[in-house]
């Protein structure tokens, strides 16, 4: 499992990657997704810690890459983590309502649950650290 550092730079390095690979400038991608210049250049270049969910997905739609990807969300280990108690059987149909929720939710919410799905990250950095 990923600790909440090593999840952030995956992120970035994912992100990087789909920007480059769109071949979208900066300025390109503010005019599709209204995100400002400054604020992609900030979370592209890792010196915030609090991207929201909404930033993920707009990057996703401009970049055709799939948000789950983009979040790290694209390996079971993952997403596994994310929702333990929800997908602890490991059948594809709860991976899907799980994915299903996430994208039913309204933004508020789902930067609520990616808030605090970081503190559970942190506390167990903390945890770890500690051991």
């Amino acid at each position: 499992m990923l600790s909440h550092e090593e999840l952030m730079v995956e992120r970035n390095k994912r992100v990087s990657a789909a920007i480059a690979h769109s071949k979208y400038s900066f300025n390109d991608l503010e005019k599709i997704t209204g995100i400002p210049h400054s604020t992609l250049q900030r979370y592209v270049s890792g010196t915030t810690d609090k991207i929201p969910v909404t930033f993920y997905e707009a990057i996703a739609h401009a970049t055709n890459k799939n948000v789950e990807y983009l979040l790290c969300f694209d390996d079971f280990d993952e997403i596994e983590n994310a929702a333990p108690d929800i997908i602890k059987d490991g059948n594809p149909k709860t991976i899907e309502l799980w994915r299903e929720m996430l994208l039913a939710m309204t933004d508020d919410n789902r930067q609520k649950l990616q808030d605090y799905a970081e503190l559970l990250l942190l506390k167990q950095d903390q945890d770890e650290q500690e051991e």
